[in-house]
């Protein structure tokens, strides 16, 4: 029996499994096995569409505009470059070749507001995740689109939106994600579902956080997520979810700006201090900065963030993470005892974050008992009698060596570090 009658043979359920996991150039020689083979394959060779140049971006578009099968296996759509000149061609065949994808489930056109304003008024009846840029065609494409349930825009406002100061609500019954400008976020959260959201703050208007609050708890939307990237400091803003969104379980302020504003920062934290407890659902709190901090991680931060997670999670029972400048995520393994983790994969951080770990709970005559108990179950009760027994006989902590390894972090005691 020949290879092509062996898989003609194989249920077609079980080809399309097969066809799910190989590379894109493994799936076209796939394809010239028979023509049941070839339909499945191109449903996976199409089914996420990426285009990174106008060269590639018209020979696709060709294709899609030709080949029914192929449009009609189009899920996810991204278009990744921007058109040096958006000529008046490629416009329309971009066009023609998007009237084609009526199985099309989410495109990502932020790259280029010209192929966005191209696109704008097409109807994609299948559509519900999009990311686009931020610019005057978002209300119509939106107004087209009332059934999207993930939306994602540019944050950086095009010219066409720079005077804005206010929108009309827009209706979007089933969003359940939405990363935008707090413009966009006003005409549309208060109106819909939404239970995570990113906003990107402009300084210009401030004064919007307590209006946009105000009416996402009037309109009885419950937000569960709220991510704020901001460039200045603004304890008005914790103030009105406070006020507002009492029920929040996650919260993220991320500062993005290259200036480092200490004062400003400690002002915001002591803003959390005033209002945290009043967060009844807060599990995961997130206040991170993009300047001041140094590329080494300091024990020192770590110092104060301890002092500041402890405070915190006394007054908030239901916290369990807390994410800081230093990038530090400060988990609560236990009800009285947090531990420092990364927020990215370092073995060096890592192994420095544990040091000061065992250095603090070793050295430490204030700390509940708890911390010591974890310390047991972490790195065994051996390693923690000869550490505290060495500190209470000389005063000072006995050299130790950390390692990774595949098992977890090894510790050597009396070796030089």
């Amino acid at each position: 029996m020949s290879k092509s009658a062996s898989l003609a043979s194989i249920p077609i359920e079980l080809i399309d499994e097969i066809a799910r996991y190989p590379p894109h150039g493994d799936l076209l020689a796939f394809c010239r096995v028979n023509r049941l083979v070839n339909s499945v394959c191109l449903r996976w060779i199409y089914r996420t569409v990426v285009l990174e140049s106008s060269v590639l971006a018209v020979h696709c578009f060709r294709t899609l505009i030709s080949n029914i099968q192929c449009a009609q296996a189009v899920r996810n759509l991204i278009i990744d470059f921007c058109p040096e000149t958006m000529l008046n061609a490629f416009s329309r065949i971009l066009r023609a070749a998007l009237r084609k994808l009526n199985s099309l489930e989410s495109i990502d056109v932020s790259a280029s507001t010209d192929i966005f304003w191209a696109i704008s008024n097409i109807h994609l009846p299948r559509l519900r995740l999009c990311c686009i840029p931020f610019t005057s065609d978002i209300v119509p494409f939106l107004q087209l689109h009332p059934k999207l349930s993930g939306l994602a825009l540019d944050p950086v406002p095009h010219n066409s939106v720079m005077q804005w100061t206010s929108m009309d609500p827009i209706l979007l019954p089933d969003l359940e994600t939405f990363s935008g400008p707090e413009i966009v976020a006003l005409s549309v959260i208060p109106w819909s579902p939404a239970t995570h959201v990113a906003i990107f703050w402009d300084p210009r208007f401030r004064e919007n956080s307590p209006a946009l609050f105000e009416a996402i708890a009037r309109s009885g939307t419950k937000l569960t997520e709220i991510q704020n990237i901001l460039v200045t400091w603004e304890p008005s803003l914790l103030t009105a979810i406070t006020d507002n969104i009492p029920d929040v379980t996650s919260l993220t302020v991320r500062n993005v700006s290259p200036l480092h504003m200490p004062a400003d920062m400690e002002a915001f934290f002591s803003c959390v201090d005033a209002t945290i407890g009043s967060l009844r659902s807060l599990q995961v709190l997130s206040v991170v900065s993009m300047s001041g901090f140094p590329d080494a991680l300091d024990p020192q931060d770590l110092d104060r963030e301890f002092q500041t997670v402890r405070r915190w999670g006394d007054v908030s029972s239901s916290l369990r993470c807390c994410v800081f400048p230093s990038e530090t995520k400060w988990i609560r393994i236990r009800p009285q005892v947090w531990y420092p983790t990364n927020t990215i994969d370092s073995t060096p951080d890592m192994l420095m974050r544990f040091r000061w770990f065992v250095t603090t709970v070793i050295t430490s005559t204030a700390l509940p008992a708890e911390y010591l108990a974890a310390l047991e179950l972490i790195g065994g009760k051996d390693l923690v009698a000869a550490l505290k027994g060495s500190f209470e006989r000389e005063g000072v902590l006995s050299e130790f060596v950390l390692s990774e390894r595949s098992t977890g972090i090894s510790v050597t005691i009396g070796a030089s570090g």
